[in-house]
C-alpha cells in the first residue's frame, strides 16, 4: 500500500468527519482492516478473503474519486472462492490500475475485475483505461494484468502483462 494512498485516505476521512461522520467511521474501519491485512501473519488466504480486502481498498478509493471510478466485478459462478491464494496478490494490481489509469483522467474511467475458473486454474484479470496520452491519440485501453492461480493448496501466482 503506497504512502500516497494513506495520505489521500486520511485527508478524505478528515473531510468526511465534518460532512458525513457515519461514512468517515466506515472509511476508518476499512482503512484499519487494510493495514491489519497488510501487516498480518498469513501468507495464504482464501480467494474470498482476498476479494474482501480488495473491496475495502476500492471502497476507500471510491470515496475519494467518486463517480470518476467505476469498478465492474465479473466473478463466474463456478469459481471456488475457498481456493487458497497468496495474501495481497490482487490489491497492488488494483492500485496500479486506479493510480496509473483512472486517477489521472479528468473524467475517470472503468476498471474491470474478471475471475474465471477452468480445469483447476483460477484466472484473474484486472483491466482499466490507460491515462498515458500520445500526441494525436486518445487514451488507450490498459492491456491489463493477469494473475493465474494453479493448484488447490498452495497456489503459484503468475503475473503477466498482456
Amino acid at each position: 500500500i503506497r504512502p500516497h494512498f494513506l495520505f489521500n485516505s486520511m485527508n478524505t476521512i478528515a473531510s468526511l468527519t465534518r460532512t458525513s461522520p457515519e461514512l468517515a467511521e466506515k472509511a476508518v474501519e476499512d482503512l484499519a482492516d487494510l493495514f491489519r491485512g497488510s501487516l498480518g501473519q498469513q501468507d495464504i488466504v482464501t480467494l474470498e478473503q482476498e476479494l474482501e480486502f480488495v473491496r475495502r481498498y476500492i471502497n476507500i478509493e471510491q470515496l475519494r474519486l467518486g463517480d470518476r471510478l467505476t469498478v465492474e466485478w465479473r466473478v463466474e459462478d463456478d469459481v471456488d472462492t475457498d481456493a487458497k491464494v497468496p495474501a495481497l496478490v490482487l490489491q497492488p494490481l488494483m492500485e496500479n490500475a486506479i493510480y496509473h489509469g483512472i486517477e489521472p483522467l479528468p473524467a475517470g474511467g472503468v476498471v474491470n475485475l474478471r475471475i474465471v475458473q477452468h480445469k483447476g486454474r483460477i484466472k484473474i484479470a484486472i483491466e482499466g483505461e490507460l491515462a498515458f496520452r500520445f500526441p494525436g491519440r486518445a487514451p488507450a485501453a490498459l492491456p491489463g494484468e493477469e494473475v493465474i492461480l494453479a493448484g488447490k493448496q498452495h497456489c503459484q501466482p503468475v503475473v503477466e502483462l498482456r
